[in-house]
């Protein structure tokens, strides 16, 4: 499988859960956008209790080496393979910037 370097800001992490598949790891998931204003769904990213928390936060900005998965056909979705955090967080209004031009406006009818 071709493997991808991408930048990409850090919207969402979510809460380790215990992996089903090897029992021993908690498994987080990320939702990122990259510079193109793609949104990606990135798993997994390891993480351990014990050993301390996952080394980013929502807005840092990570080079991650990615793949598309196997079993998963989303077109968001990308296996992680490594990850690197550049510290250079984003500014919410570089977050706006990269985020809004992804939404529409929902009419309400009444």
């Amino acid at each position: 499988m071709r493997r991808e370097k991408e930048e990409i800001a850090v919207l969402v992490r979510s809460t380790p859960e215990k992996s089903k598949k090897d029992g021993n790891g908690h498994p987080v998931g990320v939702t990122g956008i990259n510079k193109d204003g793609e949104l990606l769904r990135l798993y997994p990213f390891g993480f351990g209790y014990g050993e301390g928390l996952v080394d980013f936060r929502k807005n840092d900005l990570l080079e991650v080496t990615v793949t598309k998965p196997e079993h998963d056909i989303r077109w968001e979705s990308r296996k992680v393979l490594s990850y690197v955090n550049l510290q250079s967080p984003l500014k919410e209004r570089e977050i706006k910037e990269l985020v809004l031009p992804l939404v529409k406006s929902v009419g309400l009818t009444q």
